[in-house]
């Protein structure tokens, strides 16, 4: 299961986070991989961005700064203010002193993150990833006995 990497600097830019999609693109490889089968995770992925983003990166940033949430088919999050200076989310760089910072969220968070906010009930195999449990679909379509 692939890890999601989220650098500061896509807190500072209307087009951060590739443009906002990265979690959609997370799904996108979780289905070629075969994690889970393609258009069963039917989640708002930005709700699911702003969470791992709240979670996991905003605790490594030096303050102070203020965040936003923006509707939008951009990046939903974004840094509002910076050292008490509103930022200006069309910039061409995020504050050199947030350029290396990096989190990188295990796969497992990101897909119970996903969970959280699925509509519906989880799938088997999304469940059985959650677990840790092996992915056995394969096994189901062999047939058990054979004849003679």
């Amino acid at each position: 299961m692939n890890d999601l990497h989220l650098p500061a600097c896509g807190l500072f830019s209307k087009w951060g986070f590739h443009d906002g999609g990265v979690v959609w693109e997370w799904i996108g490889d979780a289905e070629d991989s075969g994690l889970v089968e393609p258009n069963q995770l039917d989640v708002d992925t930005h709700t699911v961005l702003i969470q791992l983003v709240t979670e996991h990166l905003l605790p490594l940033l030096p303050g102070p700064f203020t965040t936003c949430h923006i509707d939008t088919i951009h990046n939903p999050i974004r840094v509002a203010t910076w050292r008490g200076e509103q930022w200006d989310d069309y910039a061409e760089n995020a504050p050199p002193e947030v350029a290396d910072i990096t989190v990188t969220v295990p796969g497992r968070l990101v897909l119970r993150a996903l969970v959280e906010h699925l509509d519906g009930p989880v799938p088997d195999e999304v469940m059985r990833a959650l677990l840790g449990l092996p992915d056995v679909r394969h096994l189901l379509s062999r047939s058990i006995c054979s004849e003679d």
